[in-house]
């Protein structure tokens, strides 16, 4: 549980702050399957990764910055 947290925190970061496609991002936490990881996302947030892309990906880079440190507390 822990773990899933954690890989989707960094899911979360890398569809606000990159411009990986959901694929790349899905390989980039250790899914190999986009769709397996699709699932797993919607489950946990109620939004595919591409919504919750356009839904918070950050405009500038201060703010892309912003949510790094965040993420690392």
């Amino acid at each position: 549980e822990y773990i899933l947290s954690e890989l989707l925190n960094l899911a979360h970061h890398l569809l606000a702050s990159t411009r990986l496609t959901v694929k790349e991002t899905a390989d980039a936490v250790g899914y190999r399957d986009p769709l397996y990881f699709k699932r797993i996302f919607y489950r946990r947030l109620q939004m595919s990764p591409t919504k919750y892309r356009s839904t918070h990906q950050f405009k500038t880079p201060e703010q892309a910055q912003q949510l790094s440190i965040h993420a690392r507390s």
